[in-house]
């Protein structure tokens, strides 16, 4: 017999918030069909309340505690709207996902919020049930993580669908996803049966050393931030010999490169899908060193790496993964007409038996990132997550 939850959910950003709630319907112990939004007309972004801040070079910041007020105003609105009979159903935890490396003890690792900074040692999970009065409890994760999470339950109720994937969970139930944007989201789960679970303490890539060179995040150190991020793709391109002499700064962004990709000159449309194919191989060498645990005795990681045991339990906790699920822009035509070749040529180099699947080609991911809900989703299946 299926039951039904409904759990509220707050996705914070830098500059906005979306709050809301999200109707599941289990069916079994573990298993979860896809979950779909309950009053998608309620569940809306909101700009987040600012403060002053000379110190930052805005001049203002997000004032968290008015954006948590906020929000939890916003659920308890949603909350009056519902049927008193069908109040039972309400979950009495919210799913919180926000930016920043999120540590065991429930703070973020310093230095991993710059746009957050009010966040810098803030007990969110703890502070957030204050907003929302007696009985309320609250769980925390990462943004990128969430995304993740919510897209690979959608691949996990649908994996006889991809036999491959099936195969490697089977061997090894892990999976990691990438989505790079601006910056390099991301997140690692454990899957048993039909459970998925978040990798313990933070578990972010985008400070994964792939090789040596100008770094934005380490000097001397290249991450899948300088090589696969949007910004790290713009900055490349304005470096270009051949690009910085014909284009603006300007002209050189993610949909301005996807054109280049197709110009009709010869070198400038090398020259945009070299950074693609250089990403592709970035791509391929961050889930060849995930699934290999890192490198022994030598850190891989520039930002999350102290203590050292932070990044020793991070590189056990995604060794041996198998199944790589790729958005973001990952899932353009340009990265999979010249970004993705290259990452599965190197993969296959590696012998490893790495699986990727594009988010978009797993029914009913598309629809969810069109909603922008992908977060808000995630944040809720964190609470049916835990242990």
């Amino acid at each position: 017999m299926r039951s039904m939850i409904t759990i509220p959910a707050v996705d914070i950003g830098a500059t906005h918030t979306r709050k809301g709630v999200v109707h599941i319907r289990a069916e079994g112990e573990g298993a979860y069909s896809l979950p779909r939004l309950l009053l998608p007309d309620r569940s809306k972004k909101f700009l987040n309340p600012t403060r002053p801040a000379p110190e930052h070079p805005k001049g203002y910041v997000t004032d968290i505690r008015l954006t948590l007020e906020r929000a939890a105003r916003g659920l308890k609105d949603i909350f009056r709207d519902i049927p008193i009979k069908e109040r039972k159903a309400v979950h009495k935890t919210v799913g919180i996902c926000a930016p920043g490396a999120w540590l065991a003890e429930g703070i973020p690792y310093k230095g991993t919020i710059p746009n957050l900074p009010d966040l810098e040692g803030f007990k969110l999970a703890e502070e957030f049930p204050r907003f929302m009065g007696e009985d309320w409890k609250a769980v925390v994760a990462n943004d990128g993580v969430a995304n993740v999470l919510a897209i690979a339950h959608a691949l996990i109720a649908q994996r006889d669908k991809f036999s491959q994937v099936r195969d490697a969970l089977s061997a090894c139930g892990r999976i990691a996803g990438f989505i790079p944007g601006t910056g390099f989201g991301g997140g690692a789960l454990w899957v048993e049966g039909g459970r998925i679970t978040p990798v313990p303490g933070p578990q972010q890539f985008f400070d994964l050393i792939l090789d040596e060179g100008e770094g934005r995040i380490r000097p001397g150190f290249l991450t899948p931030e300088d090589l696969v991020t949007g910004e790290g793709l713009r900055l490349q391109a304005i470096r270009d010999d051949i690009l910085h002499r014909r284009f603006r700064p300007d002209e050189l962004t993610g949909d301005g490169l996807a054109l280049l990709a197709e110009h009709g000159e010869a070198p400038i449309r090398e020259a945009a899908r070299s950074l693609y194919r250089r990403a592709g191989q970035a791509l391929a060498k961050t889930m060849i060193l995930t699934y290999e645990g890192g490198a022994e005795g030598v850190s891989r990681k520039a930002v999350v790496n102290d203590p050292p045991e932070l990044e020793t339990k991070f590189w056990a906790n995604v060794k041996g993964t198998r199944v790589f699920i790729l958005c973001g822009w990952l899932m353009s035509r340009p990265a999979k007409d010249h970004a993705w070749p290259t990452m599965n040529e190197w993969i296959h180099r590696s012998g490893h038996p790495i699986v990727t699947v594009a988010a978009d080609e797993i029914p009913g991911v598309r629809e969810l990132l069109a909603s922008d809900a992908a977060g808000l989703v995630g944040a809720a299946l964190l609470c049916q997550s835990g242990p």
